[in-house]
């Protein structure tokens, strides 16, 4: 054809001029309408199929592409309209369509219909139908043929269908319906038109949730655990839930035998057989810690041997072996082991990472499904669907705990259907009701528990009471009675006749309260065995029992109102009742109970006024009475007001029961405090009370008013209470006339007149009338009126004169108290102080509501204690700050030396007290600054866990618990007193204290201030005179120079102690750890003294261990600092003979093991040392630095040594003494040393010497780099040879003044391997080994201390051609004799240092044996040596002035920037003129060579100038300005500066502000290396310039070298 076979779109024009394009239309229609559908297009015709169809691609593509003429349909173009028509119509339906045409039902579709063929479409697009549908041809056959024969339509609803469409047998719904389709010319259907909707996730969705309800009702209702497990097991009992559930295990987690015990297994679906598994599954001991917080699942390892029966299919397992093994493996276990396997894994992984987990199993251990299918669709059932076979959840049995999981469901799935998201969610919401109806039931259960718990408790606490109230009664029969006994013996002595009192008035007491305690268990346990007698005469039956607290109301000054008129006799009514109806039947007992507690209670809390007793009956009036309208009855619609405790439900529950007649009222009625409105709610509850603030007790236990309700609601009778709070309460008892509302077999009531009484009911007893009226009131518990009476009296003071009431009872009205005016008024001072008391006795305020207590405190105390008492906290408080005040103001009236008179030594108080409790009294003496420190002791009778908690929080300092020991009273009384006393002692000794820190903390920032003051100028002498001196001309003038520079080091060092001392008492100072070498070290401190110990005469050894440790870690500048002060003290003590320096490493254990010498040889590398600073060391272990400084000096007398380590100490501190000096050094040595955890100590011996030791910790170094100056191997040592230079087969004769010499030098050999060496200090004895010697000696080491003994060995020596090596003081080879010159081959300065002497000893060789060396030609030789060193070692002189120098002025090595102040001192010795020590400087000026431009910031003029010239000689140019922003405004000129100098403290900007300002810019100079100056050299100055953004810090006074070496390592470290 003509036209393309490309697609024509709705949007395209089609080429047909009479078509509109309206389909252009419909997408924004859709759209409109929400409906989201693929959009159709049309194809134009084509060879194959020549019709223009509308429809979706998929399908027009089949259609346009498939010759149709090579079908049984024939070409297209010889189609029927019918069948083209029936495909337009099922190519634009939403619906899914397909038509069966001719005979053989070929069938054409439309997409949708595709979707249900699965992976038939689209091969089964006009293809015979019955090869599609062939699964289920078997089930619409006879549909089909009966919609031919008949030609009718056939519906089916949710036909249900076992399809393979996807590859797995699958259960599915339809929906559909069969049309036929007929033309003019057959009499039969020529097709079918089949429309269809698949119905399958509907009947899913309703079928899961039939389940869930079946589940919801059975579970929601489980009260125990055993009823929910019954519930969920009858649930998957019925088939039809079982369909996609068909089995059910749920596992517990028995932890006890470590694995999942399955408690249910149902499941009974017909088709699908239930999956065997376990009844227990092991819990791998690996995921034991599941439940920890560092356990990680996903890093967790699962044992290869634990997977086996598993697959890859398996989540979360892997495996590596091929599938040839799987398949052996799998072959040679049985299926119940493959299932256990398997199901072990997902039960672990679902426990451990607490979510679902899926097992799938090998089809072969599955069991075969019973269903009917064709039989060409049975290969299928052998094989397994895209789905687990079973999914395992966690189920929670706490909803508020997540991670508790309580059991593991596995839940079997239903191999027909796909575990999509839906089937997903159903398990989902399955289990979520498993977990929430388990929680429910867990809950539910936990109450029912608890609550039968409570009630068992109950039960036996109601039981205890009963039984403990019986046991009291014994004991207390037998304090009673013989106390009665003794109170009337006419013999004894008033103060034993008070305690007896006081002893029954408290046993009365104690049995009221066990005869209360046994009533309320009897009524709560019905055991109470009341008996209702009418009482026609109540009122004076009301008013015999009330009139015992008539004497109460005197004595608590009350007016008490008994209102309580008779009774008349008047006829009922109503002609329904009888006279008994109108009576009271009262058991007289209870009704005592009723009255003396209310009574009780109102005395309590009424302070002042009036207590009003009411009593009155009520008769019902006639139904023609005027007043039968107003009258109500109480019981069947009470009025409940907002302080009824009756609720409606309790008196519609008596009200059936209760007399109509009437009833009475007892009304009792105070004046007293009132309850509080959220008191009122809980008045009658059992064990509370009302702790009000103005009441005259606390005592109590809360039972009185709980068991007067309980006796009242007995008799079907009502109780409130109206009550205000300052005004007053109100309680009223309403009970009913008669006995109707009673229980009749407690009744006794009056029949006849034959003098019997009888009860209503036939089953009682008949009583005598006699002993009905005999005694009108009951005695059941004897004596309790008064009882009650004796406890209400004692609450206040036993006085023999009782306050009167002002008025008559009935001439006063009840008016109500405020609390204004229950407030107890303070006492004057002349109440309370005992003026004749013993002034040395410790006063102790006793604070107790309980008069009988302060009584018995009181006389318990007396003899020892001086005892003021109060009756409540608000006038013990006012008591105390009265007192205390008083004795304040006495203090500052007689002035500071003044010893006032302590009033109060200890508060001891009791917990419950009215007006202000115990509790309140602790916070309030506190708060008090007067009274905050005085001791309290709570006295308490309750004993429970935390009340004494609450009192020590509140700031009591004891507590002492009723009943007490009077000993232990008196013990804990006189322990606290003291202690007060004592602390008041500390207090003031603290204040001294503090006033004298506070001085030393003023004298230590006078001394730093004073410091700072001092260095600046000092800055300017020291560093003009260095300048000077190089230029001076003349010797006197070069003298007068070293004067003034000795002096000014002098006075810096003493600056430099002073500081050391005020950082270290400030607490300021701190430790700056650096790598250093130890033998270099000691060597340095050894060279600074050896020109004062020459001066001296003095033979300064250096004495170090062979085995010395190379490197290490501490802070050197301190240990040099030390070293140096023993050293300088030893050499100014010293006028002949030698000092000793020897040095060594040792191990000290803290465990008690002996400490040993540690040396290099046991380290396997350098920073693997054999203590606890190393994983591999012991960790008792400490390394330590031992420096022990021997002399032959004066030595110390025995009581020095004590002393001579404080500060400003001095062996001998005469005004004439000899030595100068102001004891500071062994002061800062002894501080410095035990600050860094170290031990520092001496032995002395008058007049012999002395030897001062310190031992320091060490660690291993941290940093491979080896600093300058403190490795053995660096070239400061300028004459150092390695060893291997010099022989090792050598002998030497060593020769010296002293042995200690010797043994020095010989440990220098031996640390090089030479053996021979042979020691000696006596010239003859050497002479006699040079005789004798087989072999001459190849080397003599000589003393020049013995110059003149020593000269024939050395000529003896020499004739054997022995090298000789003669040891010389330091400046002084000049004095030798000629002899002694011409004969020695080389020198070596003293100390003998191990790298110099190694150095002259490798000279030794055959061709220096065969001549002969002058000293002439060695300084020969040596000026060229000196000349090709001097420009690494020594500051160029501008004037190149010639030097003289002396050879061993090349041995000593050079000194640290750092410098203790005693090296100072020493160092700069007038004898320095003598020689020139070289030392490294690394700011050596090539002359000419200017290295750049410093910008100098500094506000000192003479400064200014100064460093302006010291920088010049270091070849640097300056620019000097005064102030901060004047070096801003420099640096922002552009000119090129290298660094930047900068004070820390000028005016205006200092050089901390500067630096800010420079950092902060964004100029290029931002950058610039900054080094700070300051004359501050307290701990932190350093740390404050590093933070401050400044790169290095240097201290006043500078010299040349110093700053020089501070500015190379600026720049060195530079990047600007």
């Amino acid at each position: 054809m003509a036209e393309s076979s490309r697609p024509i779109h709705s949007s395209m024009v089609p080429n047909d001029s009479a078509e509109k394009p309206s389909a252009n239309v419909i997408p924004a229609k859709k759209k409109q309408f929400g409906l989201e559908q693929p959009e159709l297009v049309f194809y134009a015709p084509s060879d194959n199929f020549p019709y223009k169809l509308k429809g979706e691609p998929q399908i027009l593509d089949i259609l346009h592409n498939t010759d149709w003429s090579k079908t049984v349909l024939g070409p297209a173009k010889d189609w029927s309209n019918i069948l083209v028509n029936s495909i337009r119509l099922a190519l634009v339906s939403r619906f899914a369509m397909c038509i069966w045409w001719g005979p053989d039902f070929m069938q054409m579709y439309n997409a949708k219909y595709g979707a249900f063929l699965g992976k038939r479409h689209p091969r089964a697009f006009g293809r015979d139908m019955r090869e599609s549908w062939h699964d289920v041809w078997e089930d619409i056959e006879p549909l089909i043929y009966a919609v031919i024969d008949d030609g009718e339509s056939v519906f089916l609803k949710e036909g249900r269908y076992w399809m393979t469409r996807f590859g797995w047998m699958e259960e599915t719904y339809f929906t559909y319906q069969y049309s036929p389709i007929h033309d003019d010319v057959h009499d039969k259907p020529i097709g079918i038109f089949h429309v269809v909707t698949d119905e399958t996730s509907k009947v899913f969705s309703e079928r899961d949730m039939v389940t869930l309800r079946d589940l919801s009702v059975g579970t929601n209702a489980a009260t125990t655990y055993s009823y929910w497990k019954r519930a969920v097991a009858k649930v998957f009992k019925v088939p039809s839930n079982c369909t996609d559930v068909p089995s059910i295990d749920l596992y517990e987690i028995d932890r006890e035998t470590n694995q999942f015990r399955r408690i249910i297994s149902e499941g009974c679906h017909a088709e699908q057989p239930r999956l065997q598994f376990p009844e227990t599954v092991q819990i791998w001991e690996e995921f034991q810690s599941h439940h920890s917080d560092t356990f990680s699942a996903d890093n967790m390892k699962i044992p290869s041997h634990k997977l086996r029966g598993s697959s890859a299919s398996l989540v979360s397992s892997t495996t590596s072996d091929s599938i040839e093994n799987k398949e052996s493996v799998r072959k040679s276990l049985d299926p119940a082991t493959v299932i256990k396997n398997r199901l072990t894994k997902a039960m672990n992984d679902c426990f451990v990472h607490n979510k679902e987990t899926h097992l799938t199993l090998p089809v072969e251990t599955l069991p075969i499904p019973n269903i009917t299918v064709p039989d060409s669709e049975k290969v299928y059932l052998s094989k397994t669907g895209p789905s687990a076979n079973a999914v395992i959840f966690p189920i929670h049995g706490s909803p508020q705990d997540y991670h508790d999981i309580s059991l593991i469901a596995v839940l079997a799935t239903n191999r027909f259907r796909k575990y999509d998201e839906k089937y997903r969610s159903y398990f989902q919401l399955l289990v979520s009701q498993l977990s929430g109806s388990l929680g429910t039931t867990s809950a539910i259960e936990d109450s029912e528990r608890r609550a039968d718990e409570l009630t068992e408790l109950n039960r036996s606490k109601t039981t205890f009471f009963s039984n403990i109230s019986h046991e009291f009664r014994t004991p207390l029969s037998l304090i009673l009675g013989p106390v009665d006994q003794v109170l009337h013996d006419p013999t004894l002595n008033p103060k034993s006749k008070e305690m007896a009192k006081m002893v029954q008035r408290n046993a009365n007491r104690l049995l009221k309260l066990v005869n209360t305690l046994l009533q309320y268990t009897q009524l709560e346990t019905g055991r109470m065995r009341a008996q209702y007698k009418p009482v026609n005469n109540l009122p004076e039956t009301t008013r015999e029992i009330a009139s015992a607290f008539d004497t109460v109301a005197v004595r608590f000054g009350l007016q008490f109102v008994l209102d309580c008129p008779s009774w008349e006799w008047s006829e009922p009514s109503n002609r329904n009742y009888g006279p008994d109806d109108t009576t009271a039947f009262v058991d007289v007992d209870i009704w005592e109970i009723i009255i003396l507690n209310l009574l009780s209670n109102a005395f309590k809390h009424c302070i002042k006024g009036s207590v009003r007793l009411t009593l009155r009956r009520h008769l019902r009036p006639s139904s023609s009475s005027p007043t039968a309208a107003i009258y109500r009855n109480p019981f069947i619609t009470p009025s409940l007001a907002s302080s009824d405790t009756v609720t409606p439900e309790s008196v519609s529950s008596i009200s059936s029961n209760v007399s109509s007649a009437g009833y009475y009222e007892l009304t009792v009625a105070d004046t007293g405090s009132g309850i509080a409105e959220e008191d009122i709610s809980r008045i009658f509850d059992r064990f509370y009370s009302v702790r009000s603030t103005e009441s005259r007790s606390h005592e109590g236990i809360g039972i009185g008013l709980s068991f007067i309700k309980d006796l009242v609601e007995s008799q079907k009778g009502i109780i409130t209470v109206d009550s205000t709070l300052g005004v007053g309460s109100t309680f009223t008892v309403k009970l009913p006339l008669g006995y109707r509302h009673l229980n009749p077999h407690a009744v006794v009531r009056s029949v006849d007149d034959n003098d019997s009484v009888r009860s209503p009911s036939n089953n009682l007893p008949v009583i005598k009338v006699d002993t009905l009226h005999k005694n009108t009131v009951n005695r059941m518990m004897p004596n309790n009126g008064k009882l009650f009476v004796a406890e209400t009296a004692g609450w206040n003071d036993f006085d023999e004169h009782p306050q009167e009431p002002s008025q008559h009872p009935e001439e006063t009205p009840l008016e109500p108290s405020t609390p204004s005016q229950l407030v107890t008024p303070a006492m004057e001072s002349e109440d309370y102080v005992n003026h004749h008391a013993d002034i040395f006795k410790p006063t102790v305020l006793v604070c107790d509501d309980n008069t009988d207590m302060r009584s018995y405190i009181r006389h318990t105390l007396i003899s020892n204690f001086n005892v003021i008492e109060a009756s409540n906290g608000q006038e013990a408080l006012d008591i105390a700050v009265r007192l205390a005040a008083s004795e304040a103001s006495e203090m500052s009236m007689q002035g500071d030396d003044a010893v006032p008179r302590r009033r109060i030594d200890l508060v001891l108080a009791d917990v419950m007290m009215p007006v202000m409790d115990g509790i309140e009294l602790s916070k309030n003496l506190r708060a008090n600054p007067f009274t905050r420190t005085l001791p309290i002791i709570m006295l308490t009778a309750r004993a429970a866990a935390g009340d004494s908690m609450n009192g020590l929080f509140a700031g009591a300092d004891d507590y002492l618990f009723k009943p007490f020991d009077a000993q232990e009273l008196i013990g804990r009384v006189t322990t606290h007193s003291n202690l007060y006393r004592m602390r008041l002692e500390y207090a003031d000794a603290r204040n001294k204290i503090a006033v004298l820190e506070a001085a030393n903390d003023a004298k230590s920032k006078l001394i730093a201030l004073v410091s700072h003051e001092l260095r600046t100028p000092l800055q300017s002498i020291i560093g003009t005179v260095e300048l000077l001196r190089e230029g001076a001309q003349f010797e006197e003038e070069r003298t007068d120079l070293d004067n003034i520079h000795y002096s000014s080091h002098v006075l810096s060092a003493l600056i430099s102690d002073i500081l050391d001392v005020a950082k270290i008492d400030a607490g300021n100072f701190v430790f700056e750890p650096a790598d250093f070498n130890p033998r270099i070290l000691v060597q340095h401190c050894c060279d600074i003294l050896t020109e004062k110990a020459n001066s001296k005469g003095l033979d300064l050894v250096c004495h170090i261990d062979q085995g010395i440790i190379e490197r290490a870690n501490q802070d050197p500048a301190r240990i040099r600092q030390c070293i140096s002060n023993m050293l300088s003290n030893a050499v100014k003590f010293t006028e002949k003979g030698y000092v000793a320096v020897k040095t060594y490493t040792r191990l000290s254990f803290s465990d008690g093991r002996a400490s040993r010498r540690f040396v290099a040889s046991e380290l396997e590398s350098e920073d693997s040392w054999p203590d606890k600073s190393s994983s591999k060391g012991d960790p008792n272990a400490t390394a330590e630095l031992v420096v022990e400084v021997e002399d032959t000096g004066i030595g110390l007398a025995q009581e020095s040594m004590h002393e001579i380590f404080e500060p400003f100490c001095q062996a001998n501190t005469s005004s004439t003494r000899p030595y100068e000096g102001i004891g500071l050094g062994l002061a800062i040595t002894k501080q410095l040393v035990e600050k860094a955890g170290g031990e520092v100590g001496l032995v002395s011996e008058l007049g012999k010497g002395s030897t001062f030791w310190i031992i320091w910790p060490i660690s291993p170094p941290l940093a491979s780099y080896r600093t300058p100056g403190e490795d053995s191997t660096s070239d400061d040592n300028i004459t150092l040879t390695d060893d291997v230079n010099v022989p090792k087969d050598i002998s030497i004769l060593i020769v010296t003044k002293n042995q200690v010499a010797a043994l020095a030098v010989a440990e220098n050999l031996i640390s090089a391997n030479i053996n021979g060496i042979t020691t000696t200090t006596d010239i003859n004895h050497a002479m006699q080994l040079v005789s004798e010697a087989k072999k001459p000696y190849d080397v003599l080491i000589a003393d020049s201390f013995l110059e003149s003994q020593c000269i024939p060995l050395v000529r003896k020596c020499k004739e054997n051609k022995t090298f000789v090596l003669t040891i010389v003081s330091r400046g002084l080879l000049r004095t030798l004799s000629k002899g002694l010159k011409d004969l020695t081959d080389e020198v070596i300065a003293r100390p003998v240092h191990r790298a110099n002497l190694l150095d002259k000893l490798s000279k030794l060789s055959i061709e220096k044996r065969t001549r002969k060396i002058s000293i002439a030609d060695q300084h020969k030789s040596f000026l060229g040596k000196l000349e090709a060193s001097l420009q690494k070692h020594i500051i160029a002189r501008t004037d190149e002035q010639e030097v003289p120098l002396s050879p061993e002025s090349m041995t000593s090595p050079g000194i640290g920037s750092r410098a203790s102040s005693s090296t100072l001192v020493e160092e700069s010795s007038s004898n320095a003129r003598d020689t020139l020590t070289p030392r490294r400087q690394s700011s050596v000026r090539a002359p000419g060579v200017i290295k750049g431009t410093i910008l100098v910031a500094e506000d000192n003029l003479i400064n200014q100038k100064l460093l302006k010239k010291q920088l010049l000689k270091l070849n640097y140019e300056s620019d000097v300005v005064g102030n901060g922003f004047e070096a801003v405004n420099m640096l922002k000129t552009g000119k090129k500066y290298i660094a930047f100098l900068c004070d820390c403290n000028m005016p205006q900007c200092d050089g901390f502000q500067a630096t800010a300002i420079i950092r902060g810019s964004e100029e290029s100079f931002r950058n610039i290396p900054i080094l700070a100056i300051s004359a501050n050299a307290m701990a932190g100055d350093r740390e404050k310039c590093l933070n401050g953004q400044m790169d290095d810090y240097i201290s006043k006074p500078l010299t040349i070298p110093q700053l020089g070496s501070a500015l190379e390592r600026l720049l060195s470290n530079s990047k600007y």
